[in-house]
């Protein structure tokens, strides 16, 4: 039997109602999050794909 294990994309993870609610419960703003992350996602990416 075989299992595949897809990670979620960032918009899943931010449109899961679960935590949504976390975030508004500490008083995260989605729409000031998203870019922050999506920043930091594409530096990642970029130093996985550069080999660093």
């Amino acid at each position: 039997m075989r299992t595949c294990y897809d990670e979620p994309t960032l918009d899943d993870m931010l449109s899961d109602p679960l935590i949504a609610t976390l975030m508004r419960a500490d008083g995260v703003d989605v729409d000031e999050l998203r870019p922050a992350l999506s920043e930091i996602a594409d530096l990642v990416s970029s130093r996985e794909e550069s080999g660093r």
